[in-house]
């Protein structure tokens, strides 16, 4: 699509191209130190940004680089949404409690500030800030609970380091 007019792409790309550019746009506003106060040292994570999203990992690089480990787990009482017009998924709160939603437990074992930068950097992605109000995407400390024995053909692994985000 070089050269031509964005309106020409198809909606699915445009709709990504849009995302991404959003994301790029939201400084990050929670610094490191703030970050680390939490003992929190996990990132559970269901939709682009698991690191099983591809074989080299999440679409947008957080698992990419550095010492990130992961494991299946879930998480109970959350359902799983994808809007056809979205290339994302999102998760809402269900009234199921024994509904469980999988994902990825994503930690940086090794180095707390790289899992603060990695923190502040899905922040960035998702457009979040500790200041907003009201915005789409909601960080909360959750439990998540490891599956013992990984899913079919998806052994914990540690993530690889290359990019795959789009190029545009």
């Amino acid at each position: 699509f070089q050269n031509q007019d964005i309106s020409k792409c198809p909606q699915k790309i445009t709709i990504e191209i849009i995302g991404i550019l959003s994301a790029a746009a939201q400084p990050a506003s929670e610094s490191v130190e703030t970050i680390l106060k939490s003992p929190v040292r996990a990132i559970f994570a269901y939709g682009t940004l698991r690191a099983d999203y591809s074989s080299k990992g999440d679409k947008w690089g957080v698992t990419h680089g550095g010492t990130c480990t992961w494991t299946h787990a879930t998480v109970s009482g959350f359902e799983l949404y994808q809007e056809p017009n979205l290339y994302y998924p999102f998760a809402t709160r269900s009234d199921k409690k024994d509904i469980k939603l999988v994902g990825t437990l994503l930690q940086w074992p090794s180095d707390d500030k790289l899992f603060a930068e990695k923190l502040s950097k899905c922040n960035q992605i998702e457009g979040w800030s500790p200041n907003l109000k009201h915005g789409l995407y909601k960080r909360e400390v959750i439990l998540a609970t490891p599956i013992p024995t990984p899913l079919k053909n998806l052994p914990k692994k540690k993530a690889d380091e290359t990019d795959n985000r789009p190029k545009f």
